[in-house]
């Protein structure tokens, strides 16, 4: 029993001198060695990423106030990690973020590791890769080919115009996200599949769809610190953790999964050898429909699995941007009663017979004050994260510095 006690004790021992060992050069490597040593900015950042996370989730998002602090107290090029820079120079923007023919950048693994959807154009961080899988999918986000998406556009709007017309008088609250989430969920899911997935005829909205969105935003900063948690998270069964929004975020996988797979299955006579003019299976033109039956993208680019990443994030975004941007748009205007009545005044030519008639797109966009509310909102409804990039390649110069290629880089 004591030879028993003793050998605990040494092994208990030598995992803290290990453990010590690991810390001690790792601290090593990031405060001395690293070719990011000497640029500016609080050591406990340069030595761990705990510093960032305090701010990001402990402080609930913070941390770009805490970097702009920095810069005020450091200078224009701060270290804001172990592994970043960060650059407070508007002018420097558009040497950061170049095309392929001024140098090649790639994105942090983090970037990837803290999403749901690994394997998405999104989410891609090699630069030849990335270009391959958004060649596939531009195309459908142009404008001639989401004008051909007016119909169900005005359809979706006029359902909403119904929904809240049934609620005026009523004393009901109404949680514009969640709203707007459901109009923006029912047209990328069309547009996507060929199936909308009805938001606005559920009497919630299908606010668990925005949930999830809501639900994963705030675990963000735990996963980017700790990505296999999300790895984790989306394998526990569902038995186990009832009730949570980690069920919510695998039922969402789960239904995009499954919509992916309809339509290899509905696709899969024509993909074997039908020909060009056979109808598509959906009532337009859709996304997925489109990829697997007309893309040049290999058949490693198309399996279930890449597709249902690439669904999450085309889903996502067609609803938390859209949906942000409304919101704050509404906000403002209902805030503002004197810039919603300078909107009411410019659009009511144009909506004098809604709804027998719906103006369209074409219409609007030519109405200069409605150009400016919207413009207005995208500007004014912010952005989730940084945008850092790594060159491979080269070093780039900012000032007298030089930064060492293969540091990721950011700038505001």
């Amino acid at each position: 029993m004591a030879c028993m006690l003793i050998n605990w004790n040494h092994a208990v021992l030598l995992l803290v001198v290990l453990s010590l060992v690991y810390i001690s050069i790792l601290l090593a490597t990031r405060l001395i060695f690293s070719p990011i040593a000497k640029f500016p900015g609080p050591k406990l950042a340069a030595a761990s990423f705990l510093y960032e996370f305090y701010y990001d989730f402990i402080r609930r998002g913070q941390y770009e106030f805490q970097i702009e602090s920095l810069h005020e107290k450091h200078g224009p090029i701060i270290r804001i990690n172990p592994d970043e820079l960060h650059i407070r120079d508007a002018d420097f923007y558009s040497q950061l973020y170049v095309t392929s023919g001024v140098r090649k950048s790639s994105r942090p693994a983090s970037h990837r590791n803290a999403t749901p959807s690994r394997e998405s154009t999104a989410t891609t961080l090699d630069h030849d890769h990335h270009r391959q899988r958004r060649r596939a999918i531009d195309a459908y986000f142009s404008k001639n080919m989401v004008t051909k998406l007016e119909p169900k556009i005005q359809s979706t709007v006029k359902r909403l115009h119904e929904r809240l017309c049934q609620l005026k008088g009523s004393g009901t609250p109404v949680n514009l996200f969640e709203v707007y989430g459901a109009v923006a969920t029912d047209v990328i899911t069309e547009y996507c599949f060929g199936a909308s997935w009805g938001s606005l005829e559920k009497d919630d909205y299908n606010a668990d769809v925005v949930g999830v969105h809501t639900f994963y935003t705030k675990l963000m900063p735990i996963f980017r610190l700790f990505p296999s948690l999300l790895t984790l998270s989306l394998a526990i069964p569902e038995w186990m953790i009832r009730d949570s929004g980690v069920v919510q975020m695998q039922e969402y996988r789960n239904r995009l999964a499954k919509q992916v797979a309809d339509v290899k299955t509905a696709t899969g006579t024509k993909k074997a050898g039908a020909s060009d003019d056979q109808p598509n299976t959906a009532s337009h033109t859709t996304i997925f429909h489109e990829l697997l039956q007309r893309s040049a993208l290999p058949p490693n680019e198309l399996t279930e699995t890449r597709l249902t990443d690439e669904a999450i994030t085309l889903v996502g975004a067609g609803l938390v941007t859209t949906a942000h941007t409304l919101t704050f748009i509404s906000f403002y205007l209902l805030n503002q009663p004197e810039t919603l009545a300078k909107l009411q005044k410019a659009l009511q030519p144009l909506m004098q017979r809604y709804p027998a008639e719906t103006p369209t797109w074409t219409q609007l966009e030519s109405v200069p004050y409605l150009h400016a509310v919207i413009m207005e909102g995208l500007r004014m409804h912010g952005v989730a994260r940084r945008i850092a990039r790594i060159f491979p390649a080269q070093d780039l110069d900012y000032g007298t510095w030089t930064i060492p290629k293969g540091v990721r880089i950011c700038v505001i």
